[in-house]
């Protein structure tokens, strides 16, 4: 003996309408998440020690705090607090320094590294 199931053309239209209830608001979520650009950090790779150079980021959360990490050739890290403007944006400007390798990172409250980027200072 055989059984077959069999669903009506309802009982198929309130299953998808059901899926799409379910999926849509995860899939909306997702395209979200998917068009929100990672934090950045750019700037110049050769800096004179004479002139400095301005090194901007993007794509941060507007109008929080977030630390600017800068580790020196020797080693030494130094750190400062500023502001995300309303855009995502932030901005330091190095004044110069020692020649050599060094590393700007943008950290969270946390500590944790949202970007960085390396650059050499050059005399």
């Amino acid at each position: 003996m055989e059984f077959h199931f069999v669903r009506t053309l309802g009982q198929r239209a309130r299953e998808a309408l059901a899926l799409t209830l379910v999926c849509l608001p995860l899939l909306s979520a997702a395209q979200v998440t998917a068009k929100a650009a990672a934090p950045s950090l750019a700037g110049p790779s050769l800096v004179q020690a004479s002139k400095g150079a301005v090194f901007e980021g993007r794509g941060y959360k507007p109008n929080t705090s977030v630390s600017i990490a800068l580790v020196a050739p020797n080693g030494v890290e130094t750190q400062l607090t500023v502001m995300v403007n309303a855009e995502g944006n932030v901005s330091y400007r190095l004044p110069g320094g020692a020649a050599g390798q060094y590393k700007l990172s943008v950290l969270d409250s946390s500590g944790k590294a949202l970007a960085s980027t390396n650059f050499m200072v050059v005399q």
